[in-house]
């Protein structure tokens, strides 16, 4: 397979949802890394977006997070 098409074929949103869906008491230091360093929360993920997945989640600290990064970046 071609270099070209493999990264076409790349999903970056996977890494992330695949860190945030193992049981690991370090989660939320994970998803707030990520959003520290600029992580586009609105880079579609299948039918939806990154955001709204992790919001699938349902994890209020994670919701609070993703609200906090929201703000600071307007």
């Amino acid at each position: 397979m071609k270099k070209e098409t493999m990264v076409k074929r790349a999903n970056p949103t996977k890494p992330i949802i695949f860190a945030l869906g193992m049981k690991n008491v370090n989660n939320t230091k994970i998803l707030e890394t990520f959003l520290e360093h600029g992580l586009d929360l609105n880079v579609p993920y299948g039918d939806s977006t990154l955001k709204e997945m992790i919001e699938s989640f349902e994890e209020d600290e994670w919701n609070t997070l993703i609200k906090k990064y929201e703000n600071s970046y307007k």
